[in-house]
């Protein structure tokens, strides 16, 4: 049983760090962070030195054994949007850049105690509404519920450029989750850095 005091997270898809300032500063210790930019693993490590950088794909099993984190607190990540972007010719799920169903899998393995992915509100349009209904489908199969009151939002943009997350900061892409493992939600959903 995972201690329900330590907030360890894995992040997927890290970039130099944003989101990972922001998981830091509401409390979360980076358990790994997974990047395939050598540039932004550099500013990773230069920036917080004690933490594990895994530089490489993602996918790539030799990288990193994601069984290795399993009952982290949280998988978090912000995958690749092209596959959803107009810029990116909105192939979805026919895009080889297409993480976000990848990343949905990767909880069956991990199973962390709750799972943040942020993408561009191209998401939510309705173009994409089966992909969204497969997501959360997937999600419930494996014992997930989403984080939000309603399950539309789960997959949500306000439209001002930023969303809040319940687990307590604002993205710049939009938000899809917090999603959690059944249950009541963990002590630290609704906590706020002071």
């Amino acid at each position: 049983m995972a201690d329900l005091d330590v907030l360890d997270v894995v992040e997927i898809c890290a970039g130099a760090g944003g989101q990972a300032l922001g998981l830091e500063r509401a409390g979360f210790e980076h358990a790994l962070a997974v990047e395939l930019d050598g540039m932004a693993c550099a500013t990773l490590r230069a920036n917080r030195p004690g933490w594990k950088v895994a530089e490489g794909d993602v996918a790539d099993q030799e990288l990193w054994r994601p069984r290795d984190y399993r009952d982290v607190a949280l998988l978090a990540g912000g995958v690749p949007c092209p596959p959803f972007t107009v810029a990116g010719r909105q192939l979805g799920a026919t895009d080889e850049r297409d993480l976000f169903a990848w990343a949905v899998e990767l909880c069956g393995i991990i199973r962390p105690r709750a799972l943040m992915l942020e993408n561009v509100r191209g998401l939510s349009t309705s173009r994409f509404s089966a992909y969204r209904q497969h997501v959360l489908d997937r999600l419930r199969d494996l014992g997930y519920v989403p984080g939000c009151t309603r399950p539309t939002s789960a997959f949500r943009n306000c439209g001002r450029g930023s969303c809040w997350s319940r687990c307590g900061g604002p993205t710049r892409r939009g938000s899809a989750g917090p999603f959690r493992r059944g249950g009541r939600p963990p002590p630290w959903a609704r906590r706020w850095p002071t």
